[in-house]
């Protein structure tokens, strides 16, 4: 296939000639290449990178005819939109859609910044794969971006045996019949080379389902829809997708990610780099094993919509079971050890399933939660309620116990957290988390072994098993022993008391597959391995809190210095 050896530079571009070409492409198709299903897998794909900020700027470099500004705009309505493209034509049909900045420009002499500034990510619309010399549209990029800021690009990945056969010169039936004089295919190697020239540390990986809806070749048109199916069954989310995928994707580290973080438990500067997943870089502590990601959670997740869609419909048929016997078992606890009512707070309560067994037991309790739906909240607006924890602490409230059930995998600044929750406590308080467990032979700890066994490749079922896509993400798992450091650097507290709780239901496990199913859209060959799957993983979990390995524990936490109960509770 294409070669890794180093190109000699030579003129980076025949300008001239990229114009005719693509004022002449932007003539007979003024909708781009990609089908409306093409233009939103990439859309999706870049808000993953984009700064979670009320006003985010975002420069697409080779922009064409500005359907990726447009369906970038869907999703960001108080965004600063520009798209910059050397086809006059191109960018008349753009400025029509009535979104976003458009500019004619040759890259090679751009800059923007002394007129608009910097901007939060700059986008490179299959650009690099068109120059000679790819270092200088980085460089140019480059001098577009904040300290903050990211490069993102997408060009024809030259693995991919589709782009092989048609596109590269060592195919026997290849074609340039529907190529700018420009055009090459790019390695994986190449891709890197040039982002590491300019300094940058630039993650990458495979895409698929990015369909096409038009190439210039009649007899390319024929295949066209059989291109499209074979790439998004064979290759989107599977195996094959990161390697042999039809785009790669390239992306920028943030200058403050450049260098491996410090374990966001331990604090100590021994960590390892797993592996890369869109759009994080996962971390493991060689100290005390705690596993975390980098950005801390999609940059462009929003806390509010934790609840709503899918996630809304499983809590309330299939988590519901599971956090309703958990509350059971943790209220058990604190009752044998306080025996009196207690004043209790849960953080990121949910659908209040803890909140309302607290108050039928005779305890004041009360939950917050910022993704609160709103149907839950005018269901009990007494007990439940979208505060933050700051405006507690500045009233000056004070709790006997806080917890934080399946909370603080999901948090970006766990010590943070966890030093306001100090403050909410009183003298004898107790923090009460539950958190799933990445100790050995856990069912987290073998997920997590089969991906990173992959390199994160093998991306279904595991991606959706281990959360690592979901609406809130896993982000945060610490050990035992990284989470009482934690704990004690945070809190200043103590261990009273931990238990396994299990993390499946059988009951209602057909139910959690169609629901997936639903979400999803897979079929039912992945339905039925989703249920045999889910069989299994409820024997195992059995298996493990037998075992004194459970996949998911409840650890009671005080404030050193605090008395002790009288009796402590350990299951």
């Amino acid at each position: 296939m294409t070669s890794d050896a180093p190109r000699e530079a030579g003129p980076p571009q025949n300008t001239r000639a990229e114009k005719e070409f693509f004022d002449q492409a932007a003539r007979e198709q003024e909708h781009g290449y990609f089908s409306e299903r093409g233009w939103r897998r990439l859309a999706q794909l870049a808000l993953d990178f984009v700064p979670d900020k009320e006003k985010v700027r975002i420069l697409d470099l080779g922009c064409g005819t500005g359907r990726l500004i447009a369906e970038l705009a869907k999703a960001l309505p108080g965004a600063d939109l520009f798209g910059v493209d050397i086809s006059e034509h191109s960018i008349e049909s753009a400025s029509k859609r009535g979104v976003g900045t458009f500019l004619v420009g040759d890259i090679l002499e751009l800059d923007l910044t002394q007129h608009y500034g910097t901007f939060d990510l700059v986008i490179l619309s299959s650009v690099l794969h068109h120059f000679d010399d790819s270092r200088v549209v980085v460089r140019c990029a480059k001098r577009h971006i904040g300290a903050s800021g990211r490069i993102l690009s997408y060009d024809p990945n030259d693995v991919n045996p589709f782009f092989f056969l048609y596109r590269s010169p060592a195919s026997p039936i290849s074609s340039r019949n529907g190529l700018s004089p420009n055009e090459r295919l790019m390695s994986r190697q190449e891709l890197e080379q040039a982002y590491a020239s300019e300094g940058f540390v630039a993650d990458s990986f495979g895409a698929s389902g990015i369909s096409f809806d038009w190439v210039q070749s009649d007899t390319a048109k024929f295949f066209l829809p059989v291109f499209n199916f074979l790439d998004r069954w064979l290759f989107q989310d599977t195996l094959l997708e990161e390697p042999y995928g039809c785009f790669r994707i390239c992306v920028t580290r943030p200058a403050e990610q450049q260098a491996a973080p410090a374990c966001l438990a331990c604090r100590s500067s021994s960590v390892k780099r797993l592996y890369f997943l869109m759009p994080r870089t996962f971390f493991r502590c060689l100290e005390c094993g705690t596993l975390f990601a980098r950005p801390l959670a999609s940059l462009n997740s929003r806390s509010a919509d934790y609840h709503s869609a899918w996630h809304a419909t499983l809590y309330s048929q299939y988590y519901s079971l599971l956090r309703i016997s958990q509350a059971q078992a943790i209220l058990d606890c604190l009752d044998k050890s306080a025996g009196h009512p207690l004043d209790i707070l849960d953080v990121g309560c949910g659908y209040g399933y803890f909140v309302y067994e607290a108050l039928t037991r005779g305890h004041r309790a009360r939950g917050i939660d910022v993704s609160l739906p709103e149907e839950v909240y005018q269901s009990h607006p007494e007990a439940l309620s979208r505060q933050p924890l700051s405006e507690l602490i500045r009233d000056g409230e004070q709790f006997d116990v806080v917890c934080l059930l399946t909370v603080l995998e999901h948090v970006q600044e766990p010590e943070e957290l966890l030093v306001q929750v100090r403050a909410l406590l009183r003298d004898d308080g107790q923090l009460v988390l539950s958190l799933p467990s990445i100790e050995p032979w856990s069912i987290y700890w073998l997920l997590h072994l089969i991906f990173r066994s992959s390199g994160g490749t093998i991306r279904w079922p595991w991606r959706t098993l281990l959360q690592w896509g979901s609406p809130a993400p896993h982000v945060f798992m610490p050990s035992r022993k990284g989470m009482e450091l934690l704990a004690k650097r945070c809190m200043e507290s103590e261990t009273v008391a931990s238990f396994g709780q299990p993390m499946t239901q059988p009951g209602t496990l057909g139910k959690r597959v169609r629901l997936e199913a639903e979400r999803t859209g897979c079929g039912t060959l992945k339905q039925s391995l989703m249920y045999v799957g889910g069989l299994l993983a409820h024997c195992y979990d059995l298996l493990t809190i037998k075992l004194g390995r459970p996949n998911e524990i409840v650890t009671f936490f005080r404030k050193s210095g605090s008395r002790r109960p009288e009796r402590e509770e350990s299951r």
